[in-house]
């Protein structure tokens, strides 16, 4: 066993059982990233990287081993998820708009208000429920709503590889789009989106998106950090599954609320 890897276990084995001491020292990595997050690049970055050392230490001592099998596939995501009616699978059209650029978006119908799917998509500490890769999302700078401008941090993961990232929000039009940078280390990595419009017959159309922003090098590292080669075939991957999790989260959830009003009805016919 190298130095390195010594130490390493060392350190997870000091740390395991201790939860709450730890919740305190990931608590004080936060704010100092808030503090610098204006300041000079190398400030930043060094932040950056001792919150990304505490998340990677986290997953290693608090959570439970993940096989690296790579992301669940779409159908077998959605079965076990929600039912979607005679075990058929939801349809979701992807597309890459243009390979130059790096571009890759697929969409989805679901059936439940526009406004019940803002609600969900606009919610970034929820992004874990339905994101493959994203696990946990937290904002930064006193940060609370998607509102343009707002930031916050993204723990992300890939069987055994765990890495963060920082995104800020561009664009939060209320129940029509969503636009986020996403950087690593203070570099640029991709701007995702969702667009929501209303489909003829109710229900919102889904339409997820993501282009490729990084710099050669991080091109080039970045299948060690994330395992994935081929990033437009993950992102491909990752978004269908997003979007098979939202719709069953959408649709789970307006199930329940005309339930509830047709209790409250029933309860004002009773009174």
């Amino acid at each position: 066993m190298r130095v390195r890897e010594r130490r390493q276990l060392a350190i997870r084995c000091s740390v395991r059982g201790r939860r709450f001491e730890f919740d305190e020292l990931l608590e004080v990595a936060y704010r100092r990233l808030d503090s610098v997050s204006d300041g000079r690049a190398g400030e930043v970055v060094a932040a950056e990287e001792h919150v990304d050392w505490l998340i990677w230490l986290e997953s290693a001592c608090f959570e439970p081993d993940v096989d690296d099998t790579g992301v669940t596939t779409r159908c077998q995501d959605c079965r076990s998820t929600a039912s979607h009616g005679g075990g058929e699978e939801p349809f979701v059209t992807s597309r890459c708009e243009d390979g130059a650029m790096g571009i890759v978006s697929s969409e989805i119908e679901i059936d439940a208000t526009r406004e019940d799917v803002w609600a969900l998509v606009s919610d970034v500490t929820r992004t874990g429920e339905w994101s493959p890769e994203c696990v946990r999302c937290r904002w930064l700078g006193g940060a609370s709503a998607a509102v343009a401008g707002a930031r916050y941090r993204g723990a992300s993961r890939n069987g055994w590889r765990r890495w963060s990232t920082t995104s800020t929000i561009r664009v939060a039009r209320l129940d029509a789009e969503l636009v986020w940078d996403v950087t690593y280390l203070g570099r640029p990595v991709a701007r995702w989106g969702y667009r929501l419009s209303e489909l003829d017959g109710g229900g919102t159309l889904l339409v997820e998106s993501v282009e490729d922003r990084r710099e050669r090098w991080l091109q080039i590292v970045s299948p060690w950090i994330t395992g994935a080669r081929d990033r437009a075939a993950r992102n491909a991957e990752t978004i269908d599954t997003t979007l098979c999790r939202i719709k069953a989260l959408a649709e789970a959830s307006a199930v329940n609320d005309s339930m509830s009003g047709r209790d409250e009805g029933g309860a004002d016919l009773d009174g």
